[in-house]
């Protein structure tokens, strides 16, 4: 059932992700054009640019954070649930022989 139902979420949570990081830098660009330039090119400067405007960002911070939980959890789910549901005899049955 799980599997049915993975995808999308990661792909959802990865949209978010997309969004708020596209969202982030449009207003590094409108704090300071130096700001919109470092994080477009150098994607990781978006950490102290959140930290310092942390204040003014909280809505694609927010966003951030939800696509990060369900792209995690996606993951996560999958790591640590469904490789470890035993299939019983099923499992045991090679090539139709048991």
């Amino acid at each position: 059932m799980f599997e049915t139902y993975a995808g999308g979420v990661l792909f959802l949570g990865l949209g978010f992700v997309l969004a708020a990081l596209v969202w982030l830098t449009v207003r590094a660009f409108r704090v300071r054009l130096g700001w919109g330039v470092g994080c477009l090119l150098f994607p990781p400067a978006l950490v102290p640019f959140s930290y310092i405007y942390r204040r003014q960002l909280t809505v694609p911070l927010t966003v951030l954070g939800i696509g990060a939980v369900l792209a995690g959890g996606a993951i996560a789910v999958n790591r640590l649930i469904v490789d470890n549901i035993s299939l019983g005899p099923r499992e045991k049955i090679v090539d139709g022989v048991p």
